[in-house]
């Protein structure tokens, strides 16, 4: 009786083999999913954070302005004086 590699070499590659690499893409492709969904939480963590910052310039904005017409009305008060 010849040995014949064929059906041992088959059945190694059915059994370890093709469920590893098909359990292998399975959980790449559930990490990259997951890598995925990091990636969109971030941008709207970076976007709410940009949205905040825009908000504290238009808060200073607004101050300066409130401090130009204080200033204004200070130097109208000071020039009918004289």
């Amino acid at each position: 009786m010849e040995f014949i590699p064929i059906p041992y070499f088959g059945m190694i590659m059915s059994l370890l083999v093709l469920p590893g690499l098909t359990f292998g893409f399975i959980i790449i492709n559930k990490k990259i999913k997951a890598d995925v969904e990091k990636l969109k939480y971030r941008k709207d963590i970076l976007e709410l954070e940009l949205k905040k910052e825009e908000l504290k310039i238009q808060l200073i904005h607004e101050e300066n302005k409130k401090y130009d017409n204080l200033i204004e009305s200070n130097l109208g008060n000071l020039e009918e004086k004289k």
